[in-house]
């Protein structure tokens, strides 16, 4: 069946697991596949999060003191640029190197930034507005028909809502198809991206975070 709607990836989920004692749990199904697309799983069923230039998002932090809150839908940075004058790239400190090193402390231009909780922290410290590129939790599917992976790659949703279904139809056999399935379309979209990002030239590992 065609799937373009909230309705129409409930139904097909609906459809995969053919028992209607779960259908008033479907909606749940949905938000736990949610969560598994922005965060990844670890055991037993073990996924990648999905990162995806579809998920890229900007956005302008003014800071007028040494910490900002984080845009709603954090999940990932990207990049920070410092708009004022002198800018430039922030680099990447994890939160005990940044507040155990001068940059925690003094006042200057921001050469460095870190992360903690729903805040971004800059180091150095100056009043001013940093740009960042992050990556940004799709908006839930109950409330968005027109999201970008419920249009491009809907099955993700299916498989990950009858993952979630596993603690209900406990030693069903095609809860391995599912969790491969699923693993493959979420692997086959973050390569995709990559090869984009890099226009078909061999890719090198680098962290867009950069050192610690």
């Amino acid at each position: 069946m065609s799937i373009t709607t909230y309705a129409e990836a409930k139904q097909a989920v609906a459809d995969y697991l053919a028992r209607s004692d779960l259908t008033s749990y479907i909606p749940d199904f949905i938000v736990g596949a949610e969560t598994r697309i922005a965060y990844g799983s670890g055991a037993p069923f073990e996924s990648p999060a999905l990162r995806i230039r579809a998920m890229e998002t900007s956005a302008d932090i003014t800071f007028s003191s040494r910490t900002a809150s984080l845009p709603t839908g954090f999940l990932e940075m990207r990049r920070v640029y410092w708009s004022a004058n002198p800018n430039g790239k922030l680099d990447f400190r994890t939160p005990e190197v940044f507040w155990a090193s001068a940059a925690g402390s003094e006042n200057g231009t921001p050469k460095f930034y870190t992360v903690e909780g729903d805040s971004i922290a800059i180091g150095p410290y100056a009043a001013g507005t940093a740009k960042i590129l992050y990556y940004k939790k799709f908006t839930a599917l109950a409330s968005d028909d027109s999201e970008w992976l419920l249009a491009n790659a809907p099955h993700v949703y299916v498989y990950g809502a009858l993952l979630e279904a596993a603690p209900f139809i406990r030693n069903d056999p095609r809860i391995q198809l599912w969790h491969g399935m699923f693993r493959s379309a979420v692997h086959g979209l973050n390569l995709s991206s990559k090869r984009d990002r890099f226009g078909g030239n061999a890719m090198m590992i680098k962290s867009d975070a950069g050192s610690v």
